[in-house]
């Protein structure tokens, strides 16, 4: 699924790419997690707090959603994963791991 933000003359200035799964990280409509492949912020609207906007208005769409979670490979493939109602109000407590890729 993609979620997009649009500026005032109709451009895309954020998205986000993801995906509903279960615990087991299958795809499912009800699922618990939302792993987040790609997010993209035009330069020029970061800091403007677009990632939370896309959280929020996606949280009516998947209510049963409770955590996030995406691999940073700026970091060598850790996995940050937060959760879900403490990103949108503000109180960042996150849990953090090393992750391999696996083959």
């Amino acid at each position: 699924m993609i979620s997009t933000i649009k500026d005032e003359q109709d451009r895309v200035i954020a998205y986000a790419e993801y995906s509903i799964v279960d615990i087991r990280g299958d795809y499912t409509l009800y699922g618990d997690y939302c792993f987040i492949f790609d997010v993209w912020v035009h330069d020029k609207y970061r800091r403007l707090g677009l990632l939370k906007r896309l959280l929020r208005e996606n949280r009516n769409k998947h209510p049963y959603v409770t955590y996030i979670y995406w691999m940073r490979n700026k970091y060598k493939n850790r996995m940050s994963k937060y959760e879900v109602r403490e990103v949108i109000h503000g109180r960042r407590s996150s849990t953090t791991s090393t992750c391999s890729t696996g083959s």
